[in-house]
């Protein structure tokens, strides 16, 4: 904060320096082994869909249509089911990330 007056008002003002250091995202990493996860059946069945190929500890994320996510779950197993028996028919989005917030997001029906 710099105080000064006004040479010419003798009004006194108090004026902040401010910085904004801005580093450039261009997206998001996918995860290395993406191209061997999988998401089946797709539609789900029953409500219920398996994700097959991951690899180390995953945080898994099914959001609906709207961005809302209604599920979260972390998991170190290789394949791992998702139940959607409770929630409404559409389309929702499953995300998967690892520790260091690298991605895959594959859109899952949900056939009642």
């Amino acid at each position: 904060v710099v105080n000064s007056t006004d040479p010419t008002t003798q009004c006194r003002s108090n004026t902040a320096i401010v910085s904004v250091s801005v580093n450039a995202c261009t997206g998001l990493g996918e995860l290395p082994n993406a191209d061997l996860i999988s998401v089946f059946p797709n539609p789900a069945v029953n409500g219920i869909a398996s994700v097959k190929g991951l690899q180390g500890e995953v945080t898994i994320s099914v959001m609906n249509i709207t961005g809302q996510v209604v599920s979260t779950q972390t998991t170190s197993q290789e394949t791992f089911d998702i139940d959607l028996s409770n929630y409404a028919a559409g389309t929702y989005f499953v995300k998967i990330a690892d520790k260091d917030n690298q991605v895959k997001i594959v859109k899952l029906v949900n056939q009642k």
